[in-house]
């Protein structure tokens, strides 16, 4: 509840997020001592060739904060700052079973 917010905080996004045909992306505001000029966009996208197109997309200009490559939950998974100044993380799960 906002009354347990600290005044900082209030104002700013916790979650959002927008069902696509291929992903979802979802957004929030970084906490009020964050770096993130503006919180982060995460994209969760389900093929590892699109989630690397989409890396490189937001990569051009921008600063390596973690390469894409695989990892233990996921196909894909890279997080980038682009040449704006905004955070991107771009996720491919890998499937359960």
């Amino acid at each position: 509840m906002a009354k347990d917010m600290p005044p900082a905080a209030l104002g700013r996004v916790l979650h959002w997020q927008r069902e696509a045909e291929h992903g979802i992306v979802m957004g929030a505001d970084g906490p009020p001592q964050s770096d993130t000029k503006g919180g982060v966009v995460n994209i969760d996208i389900t093929s590892p060739v699109e989630a690397e197109r989409v890396f490189q997309a937001v990569s051009e200009g921008g600063t390596a904060q973690m390469p894409i490559g695989e990892t233990f939950w996921a196909r894909r998974f890279g997080m980038r700052v682009d040449r704006y100044g905004k955070a991107w993380m771009v996720n491919c799960q890998k499937q359960p079973g």
